[in-house]
């Protein structure tokens, strides 16, 4: 593995742990809508449990129109 590699996995870990240590709702999706990632907060706010597979869901089942 080349140096600048490894470097770049190792800023992807940091990243990924600073996303689920915050209280901040960090979510990611495709472009048709399908969720890729949920932070732990935001599994919480949409009352996903955690580890649910989500690319069974879409971020159009989250929103509630009138909100």
């Amino acid at each position: 593995m080349s140096e600048d590699h490894s470097r770049s996995t190792d800023v992807d870990r940091a990243l990924l742990e600073l996303c689920d240590l915050t209280s901040d709702f960090i979510g990611v999706i495709d472009a048709d809508g399908g969720l890729l990632y949920l932070n732990p907060a935001a599994h919480e706010f949409c009352g996903l449990p955690a580890g649910e597979e989500l690319r069974t869901h879409s971020v159009f089942e989250l929103y509630v129109e009138g909100d």
